[in-house]
């Protein structure tokens, strides 16, 4: 990605540090394979630990998100080279929704108890599997 961000006009130092910095979120925010094994090895509910990590994950998120976008703004780092029309992007959310669902599906099933996690890690890949051979 840096590359790419510095090809775009980026600091390599900023391009690098948002980068560095936002690669803690996906252990956070579920579903997270860490929280599967944490959960295994100390006995926790991985149900909890999902639970747990919704709300630290979008705090998280959000002190990365403002900051970033303030300083981009200050130093007048490019935006999108493009913008898209209300149809555009209604499509390509319509596009995205069965991407979407796969957490979903994961944490619906293992919270409503429908299938257990190691079950719930089968179920995404039968159906990223399934959504793959389709689109």
């Amino acid at each position: 990605m840096v590359p790419e961000m510095d090809k775009k006009g980026y600091d390599i130092d900023f391009s690098v540090g948002i980068i560095d910095s936002s690669s803690v979120l996906g252990p956070i925010i579920p579903p997270s394979i860490l929280m599967v094994i944490l959960a295994s090895i100390t006995e926790i509910s991985v149900g909890a630990l999902f639970i747990s990590g919704i709300i630290p994950g979008v705090i998280f998120m959000l002190g990365l998100l403002i900051p970033t976008w303030i300083a981009a703004r200050k130093r007048s780092y490019p935006t999108r080279e493009e913008r898209l029309s209300y149809n555009q992007v209604l499509i390509r959310t319509a596009k995205a929704v069965p991407t979407l669902l796969m957490p979903v599906i994961i944490l619906g099933g293992v919270f409503s108890g429908v299938f257990s996690v190691t079950e719930a890690s089968a179920v995404a890949v039968g159906y990223a599997f399934l959504f793959g051979m389709i689109s």
